[in-house]
């Protein structure tokens, strides 16, 4: 894949040792001349030493702060450090295929979104590959977040996004855990943001790991929280 856009990507990681080196690679190989950032969310194995081998910019959070904050230190320092126009989120745990990168920035290239998610319920291999908990969990934190955001949204969990540069210049974004997640949503249509959802393939190698049903009220009250702070 190649595009004129610079394009960075952001990989929050958490006891990922056995895959983030994959990971890398993968898209070292996929995504041409792109600027990878790494940020090690206080893991007790040796993510940190595998990513930094593996030659892209690598953070620390000395402790384990939450998915939401690892995937903002990396947000916050592409922008502070690069010149990229897209930015990437993407998992560690080899859930995404790379390859699925140039589909998801699409949108954002013909200048049809300023956001794109990559949804796993618009493709029905990737909701047959989801285990369970997760599809309820997902599906129920979804319908929370289109009430919250306003608009219909398949898949507010997905780890796989795109940004244009200045949408995340002027997002506010304060949940440190999975609630970020939603928490873009709800923030980008908050600043009427064109939000495009792509159909993506997934995979669960480990199982692990995601929304349940039960973080899933942890999250639902974390945005209720939000919604009424932002009220006063």
């Amino acid at each position: 894949m190649s595009t004129n856009k610079s394009i960075a990507i952001v990989i929050p990681a958490y006891n990922e040792e056995p895959t983030i080196r994959q990971v890398i690679s993968h898209i070292k190989n996929t995504v041409i001349n792109s600027q990878i950032f790494v940020i090690d969310d206080g893991s007790d194995d040796k993510t940190y030493e595998q990513a930094a081998s593996a030659g892209v910019f690598v953070l620390r959070h000395i402790v384990n702060r939450g998915v939401g904050a690892a995937t903002m230190t990396g947000i916050i320092t592409a922008l502070q450090t690069t010149n990229a126009e897209i930015i990437v989120t993407f998992d560690a745990d080899l859930q995404h295929d790379p390859t699925d990168i140039e589909q998801l920035i699409q949108p954002i290239l013909n200048d049809e979104a300023d956001a794109t998610i990559g949804s796993r319920f618009l493709l029905e291999e990737s909701r047959k590959e989801m285990p369970f908990h997760k599809f309820i969990g997902n599906k129920v934190l979804s319908f929370f977040t289109s009430i919250l955001a306003g608009r219909k949204i398949n898949d507010s969990q997905s780890g796989l996004r795109a940004f244009k540069r200045p949408v995340l210049e002027q997002l506010s974004i304060v949940c440190d855990r999975y609630a970020m997640n939603s928490e873009f949503i709800v923030e980008l249509s908050r600043n009427d943001r064109r939000i495009v959802e792509v159909p993506m393939r997934v995979k669960y190698p480990h199982k692990k790991g995601g929304t349940t049903i039960l973080s899933g009220i942890g999250i639902v009250f974390d945005l209720l929280l939000k919604k009424i702070h932002l009220k006063r």
